[in-house]
């Protein structure tokens, strides 16, 4: 059925935090920010995605943008490309299966209760400050 590009920013934000909370390390060098609605991946930027995940199809209907894959050989030969680990591929799956049936609506609520979410929150109201755009989790240096 494919996914909004919304849930595809908040799973890859999801995915990340489980990463990181199991290793202590970032999944990817993806530069996360935090926006009105959540977190967003800048490297997922729409008009770059074609590039990035081969086969998409963007559909734009009604304000809402939605991706699909044009086959599901897609997104196996893409985990096989990217070189992921077990572990790796292990987390995707698991956050995969917790959140990916989730409405947009509660994905941004799960996205907000999340701990780096929390802090930057808890930061930006003691500081008194906007932190739009600011970075949500912290940069993978190697990436």
């Amino acid at each position: 059925q494919g996914i909004s590009y919304f849930a595809l920013h908040k799973l890859l934000f999801l995915t990340e935090v489980a990463y990181l909370e199991a290793t202590g390390e970032r999944l990817t060098s993806a530069y996360i920010v935090r926006q009105k609605d959540g977190p967003y991946c800048v490297d997922l930027h729409v008009a770059r995605l074609p590039t990035t995940i081969p086969d998409v199809c963007i559909i734009r209907s009604k304000g809402s943008v939605q991706l699909r894959l044009e086959s599901q050989l897609s997104l196996a030969g893409a985990q096989i490309a990217l070189g992921l680990t077990a572990e790796e591929i292990d987390v995707v799956d698991r956050t995969i299966a917790r959140y990916g049936a989730l409405a947009d609506a509660e994905l941004k609520r799960v996205s907000y209760l999340s701990s780096p979410m929390r802090e930057l929150l808890r930061k930006e109201k003691s500081m008194r400050a906007n932190f739009f755009n600011a970075a949500v989790l912290p940069y993978r240096a190697d990436g």
